[in-house]
């Protein structure tokens, strides 16, 4: 028993920092994660995906959408907070957001029959 205990401690830290759920659809998809990015290419996507994640003093987000058909919404929030950011595309977009002090934050991203991808990704300012 006590030599699985010594092993789940390094699987936690093994763990993303993003915590991610998706509710939906997704065809012809590539999806990755990381600990500062999330992104989607997809055929078709229909549905709502949440990701969040912790942030420091002077982190940005940077959004890239490309649409070839539907449309995507999504917002940028400090979780349990209003929005800060949100837009609605029926074609591309990019954007980068300041976000205003330490804390928690979720990205909510509504796909609504959209054809094309989303790349969400998070660093401080000043820093390589």
């Amino acid at each position: 028993m006590k030599k699985h205990l010594a092993i789940i401690p390094g699987i936690i830290l093994l763990s993303s920092c993003v915590n991610q759920t998706f509710s939906g659809f997704r065809t012809g998809a590539i999806t990755n994660t990381t600990d500062h990015s999330v992104s989607s290419e997809h055929s078709l996507c229909n549905g709502v995906g949440t990701y969040s994640f912790s942030a420091k003093e002077n982190t940005f987000v940077r959004c890239i959408i490309k649409t070839k058909s539907g449309e995507i919404n999504f917002s940028i929030s400090p979780i349990g907070k209003d929005s800060i950011f949100a837009r609605s595309l029926t074609e591309d977009g990019e954007y980068n957001v300041d976000l205003p002090s330490t804390g928690k934050y979720k990205i909510v991203v509504n796909a609504n029959f959209h054809s094309g991808s989303y790349y969400f990704s998070w660093g401080n300012i000043g820093n390589d």
